[in-house]
């Protein structure tokens, strides 16, 4: 699809000079931002989630002392109005995702050690949680929970222990299958995954170690492929990787790390999984938190966190190569981005 107006919204810190959670649209054919403005002032929306027919976005947030979820209607001027809020006496999650299949939404707890599963009820509120998974061990850190392709696994990632968790979903249950574990190298801190559209391939980024593994997958076991780092052979600074997304046309994938301050794009042979490095590129601002790929493959949008802009370069559909820096727009401590 070509869009020829790119819309979006965007969720924040708001620690600094943020409010809440923006909106932007972008005009692709003149390469000018049309609008850009605050959506809904809120506490804290640091991950956002938006559903398929881009009517309901789902936001990690936070009111005081509480933390949670909140649900928002998406109105035509991309102004948000405010559905309901589950909240506890606890820090906000750091990641939310949801499943139209089963209606449910998942969040990943960094501080507290947990994953949240909450009803969709009436199709847009979230209702109290009907499952609470934890992890083990002395030093969990759970960044990420999601379904698989086929829905029948719920994948988590813990970044302090270093491994990617798998519950098998049976009768509205959620079992852990610790035979499906995957252990990663002491301390690399597994982040985030991507999994590829034909679903027989998932890309884990790391944090600590900057790297990005890759794996084959099929009905909840993983075999891995290989490792490779993300940054260039001569970075010896901080490592810290951020986000993972693959291109639509299923070809190329792109982590961003925030110590490089860089996007790295490598291609995938879409016949054994396995990834060989394109370039890296840097993205013309600071932490580089997240990302977004347009529908139609032709664009990239980057939100640099410290340096609070919002950058898009154009993609080229042949190499996978950010060609061109097509514009740049102030967003006070953007951290996570999507598009509608």
């Amino acid at each position: 699809m070509n869009k020829t107006i790119l819309k979006g919204f965007i969720g924040t810190y708001t620690n600094t000079d943020s409010r809440g959670i923006y909106n932007f649209e972008f005009d692709c054919e003149n390469k000018v931002f049309k609008t850009h403005a605050l959506a809904y002032e809120i506490e804290k929306p640091s991950y956002l989630a938006v559903d398929k027919e881009n009517n309901i976005l789902y936001s990690v947030s936070k009111d005081n002392d509480l933390g949670g979820v909140t649900s928002f209607k998406i109105k035509e001027n991309l102004s948000l109005e405010k559905i309901n809020s589950v909240l506890e006496t606890e820090n906000p999650p750091c990641y939310i995702n949801f499943s139209n299949k089963q209606g449910l939404i998942f969040t990943a707890n960094y501080h507290h050690n947990k994953i949240n599963v909450y009803p969709i009820e009436d199709g847009h509120r979230i209702g109290k949680p009907i499952k609470t998974l934890t992890h083990t061990n002395n030093t969990p850190h759970i960044h990420y929970a999601n379904l698989d392709l086929d829905e029948n696994f719920l994948l988590t990632v813990d970044l302090g222990q270093d491994y990617i968790n798998l519950y098998e979903i049976k009768e509205n249950d959620f079992i852990e299958r610790e035979d499906l574990r995957v252990k990663f190298s002491k301390g690399c801190g597994p982040r985030h995954l991507a999994f590829h559209p034909n679903g027989k391939f998932i890309y884990v980024l790391t944090e600590l170690s900057s790297e990005i593994a890759s794996f084959q997958y099929n009905k909840g076991y993983l075999k891995l492929i290989n490792i490779l780092s993300t940054l260039p052979n001569k970075y010896t600074g901080v490592k810290s990787g951020a986000a993972i997304h693959i291109h639509p046309n299923g070809k190329f994938i792109y982590t961003s790390d925030r110590g490089n301050n860089s996007i790295a794009c490598f291609k995938i042979d879409n016949a054994t999984g396995s990834l060989s490095l394109v370039e890296h590129k840097p993205t013309f601002g600071s932490c580089p938190r997240d990302f977004a790929i347009s529908e139609d493959g032709k664009y990239i949008l980057i939100t640099n966190q410290d340096s609070s802009s919002l950058v898009i370069f154009e993609i080229s559909e042949d190499t996978g190569r950010l060609i061109n820096h097509v514009g740049s727009i102030e967003v006070p401590s953007p951290v996570c981005i999507k598009l509608i």
